[in-house]
């Protein structure tokens, strides 16, 4: 491909992980992980078609608050972002962007800010224009190709086009349609992914010399050489098997169809388990329907699964199902036959290049429950022939979509675009083609076209943080005081929109965080609504409740308490949706008054763990820029609660992420890595420097003095885990004690319904105990449970639970969910016992195994606690508070150094 290397190609695609990469400061023009230290498939593409290439420049559908500017992907290739303010911006955003591209000397709009334009000439040398679909990528490449005579090729990668299903979707299905073959037909080359397609194609009289088969390429070693992921198996026997399913939960994926069929398996094979991983928006229907259809536990929704995760599925279970009414080329179906997985499929338009039936697997008819279930039981029912097919798929799929081959059928198809076929006609201009004109772009050491960045500038210091991922460790030594710009303590505004006082941890930790500030030299004012309370809490004082060694400064703000109108003043209003409405009322009301409360405050920074706040004070700010410091505890799931959170993330000085895992996610959202500082959450040892013996507890709590009591200290929401402890409690010993404290009225009350109806005799529920009484209740413990769920991306991979730590301290040992978030501070073995998550009867074995065996949970107990020696409250806000003055004021002093684990 010696003349490909002449090439320089532009495309212009949707997939925003392409813009997710940016160079970190100081190290122009070298590429950064998306997420888990490696690149992401879509980079990893443009960066192997690229070194077949000159130049590769990828125009990239982004929200606003994506970089500006090129993003190195390779010494040859740029992603340029959009950063559009709606999708319905985004046609016109990437003509301009591509256009500049193009264009030896284009100008900037008048008028309005732009991100970049060529500086001059040498930008120009685009030969060949690539869409990602023929629609919006396909009508500003179209539109692009036309004003400067370049060659366009468009891509088909989904079965959509005069599809039924599709067309039946959605209303502006069908005007697509129209879009798609019109554009279709005035591309010099298209490439699809199936010969099904490309057969389609030509039916409608596109020369068949135009279509190239060119699936997406596929790193198919790595799920060669995947070792089975546990959470597959799970609560299984060795006989036991497992239908894996992995998907988006859309309508085009027809997963009623797939639990229809499941239905009917489980009934004939009674150990069959069902795995879904993926997540969408029809999630909660489709577990409405497991139920209905009585599949109880034989379905398991996994939720959305790291791509770094899917090899471990695919060789964990026995079988694919993919239940598609339409696909392109499935590339879970390409992945599965990687690893020597069947595969059931339906005939989609990619089947017949996949899977080849009644040798890899099974094709069956779209929207047929009876037939993929009979094709299932037929893989399932003969283990030796399910191998055979495996390896069969293995072979099939190996030598169809071998890495070189697919991207050498692309790289081959823009020679061909470039070279051979007719370009749409030129428009009024054109620009440099690539021709001898056009300097030819430089490919070793090469850097980006000469862009002028315009942008807002960010006020404060940004300064070195101690590496590419700054963390909080376990170390004692001190750290100087955070000084202001003349040498005076620091003055922050702590934004916190809670209940004061409150039964919930966030706020014992906001306090902690409030107190361990003071004393580390910060002046601190905590601003929160004014809300009514709850009887029984209300009348608290915050710095006995909380164990504070100073009196917090606070300031109550006024705020629409549209929560006590839903709780107290109407109950009958408690029920979905006007809970969540209401505090969303209440959200706004509190956010407009800690804006115009901020913008008149005297500090050097403003600090909160709530974002919104901080949005509405930046959207608010136009003349005076404050230091905005995000404490992140969780990212937003919702597609608009994610795109303000992007364009939030640029306008702040500094992020403080709980755990490692949320700090790459917020990397992935687009934050830079030198501004997140990892600091987990921790404890007071104070507060458990003299707990009394266990007889002595059990007997201040009337808890039965020689039967085994396992405790779990938190709240009783589902990802908590509360609900797996009380169903492990069937498994234990008859006479043991399962103490489950915490929860606030609504849901203790809730969850006594629940142990109620499941008749769950050995769990005991105090309810909410003051923070001051929570230390004599882990006392009394023989184990200590940290149950927490593997479903949602805040318990298994963003959290740093408060009760660990306190766990820890307490020198009790812990049996706790084997999860990234948990591991990140206990090693299994060493400080804790780890067992697979949501599985109540592995969590009952673990738990026994401690039961049994004393000394070994002496051994860990204490272990955990030399670990958790360092993990103080004051060691936490020095960290932090040193970490704020390096972005807000003058530096003073290090940041403390990274802590490796125990």
């Amino acid at each position: 491909m010696e003349a490909s290397r002449r090439l320089s190609v532009l495309a212009v695609s949707l997939d925003s992980q392409i813009a997710g990469a940016h160079p970190p400061a100081g190290r122009p023009g070298v590429a950064v992980p998306v997420s888990g230290g490696v690149f992401g498939d879509p980079v990893e593409r443009q960066r192997r078609y690229a070194a077949h290439l000159r130049a590769l420049h990828v125009v990239v559908k982004s929200e606003r608050a994506a970089p500006a500017g090129p993003i190195p992907l390779a010494h040859n290739a740029w992603a340029y972002a959009t950063r559009s303010v709606s999708r319905y911006t985004f046609v016109p955003d990437a003509i301009r962007i591509a256009s500049r591209l193009c264009s030896a000397s284009p100008a900037p709009t008048k008028g309005r800010r732009v991100d970049f334009w060529p500086a001059g000439p040498g930008s120009g040398g685009v030969d060949v224009i690539s869409a990602q679909d023929p629609f919006a990528t396909g009508l500003a490449a179209y539109v692009v190709a036309r004003r400067y005579g370049k060659p366009l090729n468009v891509q088909l990668h989904f079965d959509v086009l005069d599809n039924p299903f599709w067309l039946a979707e959605r209303p502006e299905h069908r005007l697509l349609n129209v879009l798609g073959k019109w554009l279709l037909r005035r591309a010099a080359t298209v490439r699809v992914g199936t010969t099904r397609e490309r057969a389609k194609l030509a039916g409608w009289g596109i020369p068949d010399g135009r279509i190239a088969v060119a699936p997406v390429p596929v790193d198919l070693e790595r799920f060669r050489k995947a070792r089975p992921d546990p959470r597959v198996r799970q609560g299984l026997r060795p006989e036991d098997a497992v239908v894996l399913a992995a998907k988006r939960l859309v309508p085009q994926k027809d997963v009623p169809t797939l639990l229809r069929a499941a239905a009917e398996v489980t009934r004939a094979r009674p150990g069959t388990r069902f795995v879904i991983a993926g997540d969408g928006p029809l999630r909660p229907d489709l577990e409405r329907l497991a139920l209905a259809l009585g599949l109880g536990d034989a379905v398991r929704f996994l939720g959305r699964v790291d791509r770094l995760e899917m090899p471990g599925l695919y060789a964990g279970g026995d079988v694919l199902a993919v239940s598609s009414l339409y696909e392109g080329t499935s590339l879970v179906a390409v992945e599965a036959g990687a690893a020597g997985m069947p595969v059931v499929t339906t005939d989609v338009a990619g089947a017949a290049d996949t899977v080849l039936d009644g040798i890899s697997g099974h094709v069956v008819p779209i929207r047929n429950p009876q037939a993929l279930a009979a094709a299932l039981l037929d893989v399932l029912a003969h283990p030796a022939r399910a191998a055979q097919m495996g390896a069969a798929g293995q072979a099939h799929v190996g030598e169809r979509f071998a890495l070189d081959r697919t991207v050498s059928a692309v790289i081959a198809l823009w020679q061909q675009t470039a070279e051979g076929c007719p370009a749409p006609p030129a428009g009024a201009q054109r620009g440099l083609s690539g021709e001898a004109g056009g300097p030819p772009l430089p490919v070793e050491g090469a850097q980006p076209p000469s862009f002028l960045h315009v942008r807002e500038e960010q006020q404060g210091l940004s300064g070195e943080a101690g590496g590419d991922e700054p963390r909080l460790g376990a170390g004692k030594d001190p750290v100087p005081a955070p000084a202001g710009e003349r040498g005076q303590a620091q003055r922050w505004l702590y934004l916190a929109n809670i209940r004061v006082p409150s039964e919930k941890a966030h706020v014992f930790q906001v306090f902690q965080m409030v107190d361990a500030l003071g004393g580390a030299g910060v002046a601190v004012e905590l601003a929160h609504p004014q809300r009514a309370n709850l009887p029984g809490i209300g009348e608290h004082d915050p710095m006995p409740l909380y164990g504070l060694r100073h009196a917090p400064r606070t300031r109550a703000l006024p705020s629409l308490d549209a929560i006590k109108l839903v709780t107290i003043d109407c109950p009958p209003l408690n029920r979905p949706p006007i809970p969540a409405l209401a505090f969303g009322l209440q959200s706004l009301s509190f956010a407009l008054a800690a804006a115009g409360y901020a913008r008149g405050a005297a500090v050097d920074a403003v600090y909160s763990r709530d974002w919104p706040l901080l949005a509405a004070l930046a959207a608010s700010s136009r003349t005076r820029r404050l230091p905005l410091f995000w404490e992140a505890h969780d990212l937003p799931q919702g597609r608009v609660a994610c795109a303000a959170l992007r364009r939030l993330l640029p306008l702040l000085s500094g992020i403080v992420a709980i755990s490692a895992g949320l700090g790459q996610g917020l990397t992935v959202l687009g934050a830079r890595p030198e501004d997140v500082l990892v600091a987990p959450d921790a404890v007071n040892p104070v507060r458990f420097s003299a707990l009394p013996e266990r007889d002595q507890a059990r007997a201040a709590l009337d808890l039965p003095a020689g039967a085994p009591v396992v405790v779990y200290a938190g709240h009783l929401y589902r990802w908590k885990g509360a609900h797996t402890l009380a169903l492990a409690s069937r498994d234990l010993p008859p006479d043991a004690v399962v103490c489950i404290v915490g929860g606030t009225p609504a849901d203790v009350a809730a969850f006594r319904d629940f142990v109620s109806r499941e008749g769950l005799t050995r769990v005991r529920l105090p309810g909410y105990v003051p923070p001051s009484d929570v230390p004599l209740w882990l006392a009394a413990a023989d184990v200590l449970a940290l149950p927490n769920s593997g479903v949602l991306a805040i318990s298994a991979r963003y959290t740093s639970p408060l009760k660990l730590f306190e766990y820890m301290a307490a020198g009790r040992p812990i049996v706790a969910s084997d999860l990234p978030s948990l591991r990140e501070v206990l090693v299994d073995g060493h400080n804790a016992a780890l067992v697979p998550p949501d599985d109540p009867s592995a969590l009952a074995r673990g738990l026994k195994v401690i039961l049994d065996d004393p000394a070994l949970g002496r051994r860990l107990a204490e272990r955990a606690r030399q670990d958790v020696a360092g993990r103080t409250w004051d060691a936490r806000a020095r960290g932090i508070a040193q970490f704020v003055a390096q972005r807000s004021g003058p530096l003073a002093g290090p940041v403390p150094p990274p802590a490796g684990r125990p």
